[in-house]
C-alpha cells in the first residue's frame, strides 16, 4: 500500500477488502480452508477389538438367529411325527425341550458338537445347514479378526469444522492476521461464530511451526488452507490427520501495488503456465508424489463388517429353513398315508436288535 514494494508473491487469499488497497493477479490455483489434528489412539477399540470385526447389529443379529433357530428347531420336533433327538453313543432316542434345542444350536455355534441330533429329516435339514452357516460366519470372523488384531486403530475425533463447533475440547488455532482469523472475527455465520468463541480460548500463534507444536503437544486443531495442510501432513504421516470437508474455497493470487503496469503481464504469464499444464505438474511434484500419506498410513481403517457384508449366509440358512418346512410337510404326508419313511424303518430295526438282546426272538 505504501509502494515500498511492487509485489508480493505466496498463497494470498483473494478478497474483496484486499482488493480494494492491492491489485490481484489472475488466480494461480483454487483452495479451501481445512483442518488438522493429531492422531488420537482409539483406547476403548483397542480393548473391545476382538470384536470389532463385526458392526453391533451383525453380533445383535447373530444372537437372534440363533434363538429363532433354536425355537424352530424346537417347533418341527414337536410338530413332525419322528420326533425325538438321537444320541450319538447308543442310538437313544430322547425327547427334549425347546431350552435344549437352543443349547444345540448354541453348542453347534461354537465348534463344541452336539450330544443329540434331530431323529427326523426336518429337523436334519435345519441343523445341518446351521453348521454350514457357522462355518460362513466363522470364517468371515476369522479373517477379519487378524487384520483387527495386526493394525493400530486411531480414532479421528473432529472430521469438519461443524464437529470442532460441536465439541469444547479441541480448541481451534489460527495464524493471526489471515483472511481465515478475519473471517471468523467477523462472525457472518453461526458456525463462524461458535468457532471465533472457541479461538479466544486458544492460545495465539503467528506461524504455521507454532501451531504445529500446539497441535502434536495439546488437543489443538490447525486451521488455514487445505494446500499448506496437505504438504504439512505429507511431511509426517505418523503424527497427524487431515479433517474431511474443506470449507472457504476461493482463488489464491500474487498482488502488487494499485495500478501496477506488471498486473497484465503476470496475469498473462500465469495463464500461459495453466494452459500448459505446468501448474498441474508442479503441484503433482510437490504434493501428490510416492511418499504422500497412504489412506492406511493417514487412518489405520480396518472397517467392521456390515451387515450388507454378511448377509449371504443369512439368506442361504433362510432359504434352508424353507426347505425344512418343505420337508416336515413331506414327513406328515408319509405318516398320513403310511408310507415307509427311513427314519420308521430304523426306529423298527432298533426294536428288533432290543428283542434279539433281550432274548424275546
Amino acid at each position: 500500500m505504501d509502494k515500498e514494494y511492487d509485489m508480493a508473491i505466496g498463497p494470498i487469499s483473494l478478497t474483496a477488502e484486499r482488493e480494494e488497497v492491492v491489485d490481484y493477479t489472475t488466480p494461480v490455483m483454487e483452495d479451501g480452508a481445512g483442518l488438522i489434528l493429531r492422531k488420537f489412539e482409539d483406547t476403548y477399540g483397542k480393548i473391545f477389538r476382538s470384536f470389532k470385526p463385526f458392526t453391533l447389529n451383525v453380533w445383535i443379529t447373530i444372537g437372534f438367529v440363533l434363538l429363532a433357530v433354536g425355537l424352530i428347531l424346537g417347533f418341527v420336533d414337536k410338530v413332525s411325527p419322528y420326533r425325538g433327538k438321537t444320541s450319538e453313543i447308543g442310538q437313544e432316542v430322547k425327547t427334549t425341550s425347546v431350552a435344549d434345542d437352543i443349547w444345540i444350536v448354541y453348542g453347534s455355534y461354537m465348534e463344541q458338537g452336539t450330544e443329540f441330533t434331530p431323529s427326523n429329516a426336518s429337523g436334519r435339514f435345519i441343523l445341518g445347514f446351521w453348521w454350514i452357516f457357522t462355518i460362513l460366519i466363522i470364517s468371515s470372523y476369522t479373517a477379519s479378526l487378524a487384520a483387527f488384531l495386526t493394525v493400530a486403530f486411531f480414532d479421528k475425533p473432529i472430521k469438519t469444522i461443524d464437529d470442532l463447533t460441536s465439541q469444547s475440547e479441541i480448541k481451534p488455532l489460527v495464524k493471526q492476521g489471515s483472511n481465515l482469523y478475519t473471517l471468523l472475527k467477523k462472525g457472518e455465520t453461526e458456525r463462524y461464530r461458535k468457532l471465533y468463541e472457541l479461538l479466544k480460548q486458544a492460545p495465539e500463534v503467528t506461524n504455521k511451526d507454532e501451531a504445529i507444536k500446539l497441535v502434536l503437544t495439546g488437543n489443538y486443531a490447525y486451521l488455514t488452507d487445505q494446500s499448506q495442510l496437505q504438504f504439512l501432513q505429507k511431511e509426517d504421516c505418523d503424527q497427524l490427520i487431515l479433517g474431511e470437508e474443506p470449507f472457504n474455497s476461493g482463488g489464491i493470487g500474487f498482488i502488487v501495488t494499485k495500478g501496477s503496469p506488471f498486473l497484465q503481464q503476470l496475469s498473462y504469464n500465469i495463464i500461459k503456465l495453466q494452459e500448459a499444464g505446468l501448474i498441474s505438474k508442479w503441484t503433482q511434484k510437490w504434493w501428490v508424489s510416492t511418499e504422500t500419506c497412504t489412506e492406511e498410513s493417514v487412518t489405520n481403517v480396518v472397517h467392521s463388517l456390515e451387515l450388507s457384508t454378511t448377509s449371504g449366509p443369512f439368506i442361504a440358512f433362510a432359504g434352508s429353513t424353507m426347505l425344512a418346512l418343505i420337508c416336515l410337510i413331506i414327513e406328515h404326508i408319509c405318516f398320513r398315508f403310511k408310507v415307509p419313511c427311513a427314519n420308521k424303518q430304523r426306529k423298527m430295526t432298533i426294536d428288533s436288535e432290543d428283542s434279539i438282546s433281550n432274548g424275546e426272538l
